[in-house]
């Protein structure tokens, strides 16, 4: 068995995680001029302690996978090379939705002076890729490990976010940038690409 192998890809996929998240913290400008948070405080706290939680949880298995023995699932070997691919396919989306962003990134939602309307790399087919990346990742890093504590937590907890938040999400950008922003979600889909616009 590649258990060994399969652990050391796992390892590699959450540091390209953190690096990746923290390259775009780094990369992103000071703001400048007037910003409207539009999230509330109790919605913050508690996506910043999700996160923070699980973020713990992901670095404790990658260091002694040995004390999550008991939430192994049986899966063969196939099929965590294919958990592989999804994480590794799930980084790469990663990257592209933060290069398209650039100075837009942020983990709030927010209007701020200058806001722009992303619609090209990823965005001009999906409106919120990232959360499709961050599903792609829980699920694939679930298969690689084998373990359902890993990474189908992370894919449940983002699936919840996207449900309670993406409405409010698309309000706020529907006040923002008004029949734009509605022409662009008649050609686009909300997680995955829209092949054909609604009329």
């Amino acid at each position: 068995m590649n258990d060994n192998l399969f652990h050391y890809l796992y390892a590699a996929a959450f540091i390209a995680l953190i690096v990746v998240r923290m390259l775009s913290w780094r990369s992103t400008p000071k703001e400048k001029g007037e910003v409207e948070l539009k999230e509330s405080t109790l919605s913050l706290i508690v996506r910043a302690f999700v996160g923070l939680g699980y973020i713990l949880l992901m670095a404790v298995y990658a260091i002694i996978p040995r004390w999550f023995n008991w939430s192994m699932a049986p899966l063969p070997e196939p099929i965590r090379w294919l958990g592989a691919a999804l994480t590794l396919a799930s980084l790469a989306l990663l990257i592209w939705v933060h290069w398209a962003l650039g100075r837009n990134f942020n983990t709030t939602v927010h209007v701020r002076e200058g806001h722009t309307l992303i619609d090209y790399g990823p965005y001009r087919r999906v409106r919120h890729p990232m959360y499709t990346a961050l599903v792609m990742f829980g699920i694939g890093t679930f298969l690689l490990a084998a373990n359902w504590l890993i990474g189908l937590p992370l894919a449940l907890a983002v699936g919840l976010i996207m449900y309670l938040r993406t409405p409010h999400e698309e309000a706020v950008m529907i006040e923002q940038f008004g029949d734009a922003y509605r022409d662009y979600m008649r050609r686009t889909g909300r997680y995955l690409p829209r092949f054909f616009a609604r009329g």
